[in-house]
């Protein structure tokens, strides 16, 4: 094969590999996946294409902890995922096992939390309870929370106008850091 050739072949194998990354990401993104078979996806997207978890986060347009939390969950035990599926417990109780090393001591703790139908508050706490932390104080845990959820939004709206930068957009985005709030404003050119 001539060096044109060989350069084609690679193009073309460097094409075909971001149209399966993209259709993998769109698959994550628009299916109704339950958080198990979205974070085994995102392992997939990971382990078979060679991407980090910064890659693969900016892919999906989601931030690095988050992939690496949902990557987390597939450390339960086969048994353990289905047990969580079958009582609609939440990505939440699962995180909060996770907390527990032995899998002997997380079956007994879940097996607690489904027969006395605990939420996530009162599952944590058993957790704090069964490891030996002290509970956090709640209203603490509230504006921790918050902040959280503030923190994952900006970051959302950062990697979007970031995202749409990329495409070539002539996108001007202000940030205006007010005593109370932040104000944004984002201006997206419409052409005709």
């Amino acid at each position: 094969m001539t060096g044109l050739n060989l350069l084609e072949k690679e193009t073309s194998m460097k094409s075909e590999r971001e149209k399966a990354i993209i259709s993998l990401v769109d698959y994550i993104r628009n299916q109704q996946l339950s958080f198990f078979d979205e974070a085994a996806a995102i392992h997939n997207l990971i382990e078979h294409y060679g991407l980090t978890q910064e890659e693969a986060a900016a892919k999906l347009g989601r931030v690095q902890s988050t992939i690496a939390n949902k990557l987390r969950l597939l450390r339960l035990t086969v048994d353990e995922r289905k047990t969580i599926i079958k009582y609609n417990l939440t990505e939440r109780h699962a995180r909060a096992l996770l907390r527990i090393a032995s899998s002997e001591d997380r079956k007994k703790m879940l097996d607690k939390i489904v027969d006395e139908k605990l939420n996530v508050d009162k599952t944590e706490q058993l957790i704090d309870a069964f490891i030996g932390n002290p509970t956090y104080i709640p209203a603490y845990k509230k504006r921790a929370s918050i902040f959280q959820s503030v923190t994952a939004l900006i970051n959302s709206i950062n990697k979007a106008v970031d995202n749409v930068k990329s495409t070539g957009l002539q996108v001007e985005f202000f940030e205006i850091q007010k005593k109370e709030c932040i104000e944004y404003t984002i201006i997206i050119p419409v052409t005709k």
